[in-house]
């Protein structure tokens, strides 16, 4: 496990960002994860906390990235498409 602070720090302004742009915006996640990742992200410049908000901001990371990816489908069974080809 690292002993750097600005470890701590980078990850600790990642999940504070990204905890208050999903509190704040409609990015299709849900708000408790906005509010567990501004918690995480604050926990990060504490200094008895930092190792474990470290921890579960990679934990964060994986359950973000798992609700991204398994969107349920919109309710008028279409699929969102890729960007129309130019032409």
């Amino acid at each position: 496990m690292t002993r750097d602070p600005r470890t701590y720090a980078k990850v600790g302004v990642l999940a504070l960002a990204a905890g208050l742009t999903v509190i704040r915006s409609a990015t299709g996640l849900p708000r408790w994860l906005g509010w567990a990742g501004a918690v995480i992200g604050a926990v990060c410049f504490v200094p008895w906390g930092a190792w474990i908000a470290f921890l579960l901001g990679g934990l964060w990371i994986i359950v973000a990235g798992v609700l991204l990816t398994w969107r349920p489908a919109p309710a008028d069974g279409t699929r969102p498409s890729a960007a129309a080809p130019p032409g």
